[in-house]
């Protein structure tokens, strides 16, 4: 549903373009700053995660997505587009490192990889599942419905997820053949291993994508 709720604009932006009448470099300020802002929420949202339930900020970044997606069907200017779209950055943040927390405290450690390597794929499947989908409802519709598809899907998920997570408990680590607590990471350490270059770079492979 992450993907549903953020590849679909890229996948969109070319009718985006012509319905608009804008040029190409101002539509895509939204998938530049989406890109920013959804890297720099990701450390928020690891911070965040690990102070509150994963799964109801997970549910916060699925109902705020899919309020923004629900957005994009009535917003006639692409200022107020782009500014939202960056807004949606932060709500998909809020949904991977408190996905990582929830995954390494109720999966054994001899299904880890599995599970890590099952998100991953899915990851996959529905970047092309939406530009397979997107050309489709453009067809018949217009880019506006691309937004409401991803954001009834993302809405039914919300309620999905709201159901099967909020029995879950947190705080200790599942496994079965080891019980050697992980090392807590300081910021300091990061820096020292050079986060701040890495993170610079992920940005402008993001803006040159």
């Amino acid at each position: 549903m992450s993907y549903v709720t953020r590849i679909n604009y890229a996948a969109a932006l070319t009718e985006i373009i012509n319905d608009l009448n804008v040029t190409k470099q101002i539509a895509s300020i939204a998938v530049t700053g989406s890109f920013i802002t959804y890297g720099i929420g990701q450390v928020l949202s690891g911070v965040i995660g690990d102070k509150f339930k994963p799964n109801t900020v997970i549910l916060i970044g699925l109902v705020g997505t899919t309020l923004v997606n629900l957005s994009m069907v009535f917003i006639p200017s692409i200022a107020v587009i782009n500014t939202v779209w960056c807004i949606n950055g932060f709500f998909q943040a809020l949904m991977w490192p408190p996905l990582v927390r929830i995954i390494t405290e109720h999966i054994p450690e001899e299904k880890y990889t599995f599970s890590v390597v099952l998100v991953s794929q899915f990851a996959y499947i529905a970047t092309m599942v939406m530009y397979a989908v997107v050309p489709l409802i453009i067809t018949f519709a217009s880019w506006r419905y691309v937004f409401l598809f991803s954001a009834t899907c993302s809405g039914i998920y919300a309620i999905v997820w709201y159901l099967s997570t909020k029995k879950l408990t947190f705080g200790q680590k599942v496994s079965k053949s080891s019980n050697v607590d992980i090392p807590k990471i300081s910021f300091k350490f990061l820096l020292s291993v050079g986060f701040i270059p890495i993170f610079m770079a992920i940005v402008f492979q993001g803006m040159l994508r």
